[in-house]
């Protein structure tokens, strides 16, 4: 299959490349940044531009689409978050429905559904629906702008499939993404006070995240 991976250069898109590579699937890497060593060609864009997205996808079967702001703090203030998803988003679904791509596989997050105050944990008790959270959780990021732009490229999605019923869209809601060093210091019990409600008190390994995309796609 012909993939492109979208926020290639960052810590799940350098993996996943890798992943999908190793499945045997020619892999086209886009990213604002230049970094050495995937096992892709890279070809540095910027997708808040409608025009920079069309050559990426032209001839794709599919795209993995993880270019966004990770992180409400990630950029230059909560706005720019926002308005920089929001934009990538639009574009890069947009584009894939218009050149006939097959499929879409978007990283959205948890944070799409447990209702934060600007990002940060509220005051309890805590508004969730139901625990464990499950991907049948309704849309409620509250007025987190990173969760925001997750709600909105969701919804994207969701028109798109239904006004083309052969667009195969899948959002994966992933909770925080850990490396190899996180991993052992919950091993060793002195993992960082970073799991909360915003994360859905869980976390999933890099290499983890990477497998379900490629059994996704």
């Amino acid at each position: 299959m012909k993939v492109l991976v979208t926020g290639a250069a960052g810590r799940l898109g350098s993996v996943v490349c890798q992943e999908l590579v190793r499945r045997g699937h020619e892999v086209l890497a886009t990213d604002q940044r230049f970094i050495s060593g995937l096992p892709a060609p890279l070809r540095l864009a910027d997708l808040r531009l409608a025009l920079a997205v069309y050559p990426l996808l032209e001839s794709k079967d599919a795209v993995v689409h993880l270019g966004n702001h990770p992180s409400l703090d990630a950029g230059p203030s909560p706005q720019a978050v926002l308005a920089d998803n929001v934009a990538m988003n639009a574009n890069v679904f947009r584009t894939a429905a218009e050149l006939g791509v097959g499929r879409i596989v978007f990283a959205s997050s948890l944070q799409a559904m447990v209702r934060l105050d600007q990002g940060r944990p509220t005051e309890a008790p805590y508004t969730l629906p139901y625990f464990p959270l499950d991907g049948q959780a309704p849309l409620n990021p509250g007025s987190n702008f990173y969760g925001l732009s997750k709600e909105f490229g969701e919804r994207t999605l969701q028109v798109l499939a239904q006004c083309r019923p052969e667009l195969c869209c899948t959002a994966l809601r992933f909770p925080k993404l850990v490396n190899e060093s996180f991993l052992q210091r919950i091993k060793q019990s002195q993992a960082p006070s970073a799991l909360n409600w915003g994360e859905g008190l869980t976390y999933l390994a890099l290499p983890d995240a990477a497998m379900l995309v490629a059994l996704v796609l």
